[in-house]
């Protein structure tokens, strides 16, 4: 997410979210690297962050009862102008994404230190 010079967390347009083309927000499988090194992988891919600079924060976590996977949402605030976004990727609000799923929508908004202070 990048905050504009204004920052102003009341207003519902003070976050720029980086999503790919398709609307989706970027993803990445872990496998065989550590969790640090798929997200220095991922924002290679599609920013120009590092994440010695900007370490991401887990917002959020969802497991569904069965599946051997779990999708892990990460998020990070850096200041407007230090993340710029390669081809295939661009910034908008949150509000103009169509049908934001609660998982997405709670992670952007309330960013929790740790999971312990997510409401469910």
């Amino acid at each position: 997410m990048q905050a504009d010079s204004s920052f102003s967390p009341l207003a519902p347009d003070f976050l720029d979210v980086v999503v790919c083309d398709d609307g989706g927000f970027p993803s990445k499988y872990v496998s065989t690297k550590t969790i640090p090194e798929t997200i220095q992988e991922l924002y290679s891919t599609c920013c120009s962050l590092h994440c010695d600079w900007a370490s991401p924060l887990l917002s959020d976590i969802r497991h569904e009862r069965g599946s051997p996977e779990c999708e892990a949402l990460y998020s990070v605030l850096v200041p407007e102008g230090t993340l710029g976004v390669k081809q295939g990727y661009r910034l908008t609000k949150p509000y103009l994404l169509e049908d934001l799923e609660d998982f997405y929508d709670r992670g952007l908004s309330q960013r929790p230190r740790c999971l312990q202070q997510q409401q469910f």
